[in-house]
């Protein structure tokens, strides 16, 4: 019965995808051996695209691509690379757990918006958080910055399949001065969700931006969000309270996941509270409102 009625609630799958299910199911039953792909496919199914009504467009050997329904009637679309990659994760953590929603809460509380927004996410990875967000303020103006290729390919073609009204992309690292910077997959991991930037001793192309050149590219006078998750360098960019303080002033609400191993979350809270910042964790984020910008 139980079978039955997964056939059932999976509306939006073809015949085809169904009867692989099937003899997955079967297969699991009569502890018949069964492949990997057979079981991704089982738990994408049955578990992230039935939770939000999705709809299968695609599958090939490293993505699934799926129509969701997230926060309205508008559908998101979203391509996820299969495992080991760690989209899924971040998918759970933006969607499922919903890791940003005491900051909705905040914004929602503190201020009546009538205007678009203006979102800088530092660490962009591949998009989820800007589309969420997207679906809370529609029409806001986003800037995405992320520095890992791969990640930022997987980036633009989730930001092209959705309704952004305007947003730049941007590939490089988020430092707070000019230098040379490398890409590091040491760090936690090693997964897609764990890259972060460090200092090179020689020149490299990957090109390096602090938050108020980002804000100057971007034509934001005032940043609205402002969404720092970058491995690590968050302790770069709270280095020097000089520097921070030039876009703290000019930021209204900020979420930042600060990384412990860097030993910096003192000197970020410091900062905070010297740019008349209130702010509280939740789930592993940093959350604040600037007194100064928000009544």
């Amino acid at each position: 019965m139980l079978l039955i009625k997964k056939f059932a609630d999976l509306k939006h799958v073809p015949f085809s995808y169904k009867i692989r299910l099937l003899l997955f199911q079967l297969k699991k039953t009569l502890r018949l051996p069964y492949s990997t792909k057979d079981y991704q496919l089982n738990a994408f199914l049955t578990t992230h695209l039935q939770r939000f009504n999705g709809t299968l467009v695609n599958e090939n050997e490293e993505t699934y691509t799926a129509d969701f329904y997230f926060e309205n009637d508008e559908p998101n679309r979203l391509t996820i690379r299969k495992p080991p990659s760690s989209d899924f994760a971040v998918y759970d953590q933006v969607f499922v757990l919903k890791e940003y929603q005491a900051l909705i809460e905040l914004i929602k509380k503190k201020e009546d918006y009538k205007r678009p927004l203006n979102i800088l996410d530092a660490g962009g990875n591949v998009g989820f958080t800007s589309i969420f967000f997207n679906t809370i303020f529609p029409g806001s103006n986003f800037g995405i910055v992320e520095p890992d290729g791969q990640n930022y390919c997987m980036l633009e073609k989730n930001i092209q399949q959705n309704n952004f009204n305007a947003c730049s992309l941007i590939n490089g690292g988020v430092w707070n001065r000019d230098t040379s910077l490398t890409i590091n997959r040491n760090f936690r991991d090693g997964n897609d969700w764990s890259v972060c930037v460090t200092e090179s001793a020689t020149p490299t192309a990957l090109k390096r931006f602090s938050i108020p050149s980002l804000m100057k590219q971007l034509n934001f006078d005032l940043l609205d969000i402002l969404k720092i998750d970058i491995e690590g360098s968050e302790k770069q960019l709270f280095s020097d309270p000089t520097l921070a303080g030039e876009f703290l002033s000019k930021t209204k609400f900020i979420a930042i996941e600060i990384h412990d191993e860097f030993d910096c979350r003192d000197q970020i809270n410091d900062c905070l509270l010297k740019n008349n910042f209130d702010f509280f964790l939740a789930d592993g984020l940093t959350i604040g409102s600037n007194r100064d910008l928000v009544k």
